[in-house]
């Protein structure tokens, strides 16, 4: 089914999510996500201490069209350009699915 949806559609799925309202604390506007370098833990807001990565929400809405701009499969020996949907095995495609 998610390889059907064009990158268009992708993109704005993920721009609409990356908008909506985030919950921390008293702010209902949070466009940072913490990512442990190490561990899997992930929360929104700015760092806890040493060793998180903090990821602007509009770095991530660049990472995913950057992704849907560059991907490539191999395809009986052959790369070629995939124009809809995202590859099943990428990093990054279970948040695309998720999103749409």
């Amino acid at each position: 089914m998610y390889t059907a949806l064009p990158h268009t559609a992708i993109n704005e799925a993920i721009s609409w999510l990356l908008e909506q309202p985030q919950r921390r604390g008293r702010s209902t506007r949070c466009k940072i996500i913490c990512v442990h370098r190490r561990s899997r833990d992930i929360h929104m807001g700015r760092a806890n201490g040493p060793g998180y990565a903090e990821i602007a929400f509009n770095t991530l809405a660049e990472v995913a069209q950057f992704d849907n701009q560059h991907m490539y499969v191999i395809i009986e020996g052959k790369v070629r350009k995939q124009r809809h949907g995202a590859p099943m095995g990428s990093n990054i495609a279970p948040g695309k699915a998720t999103a749409t």
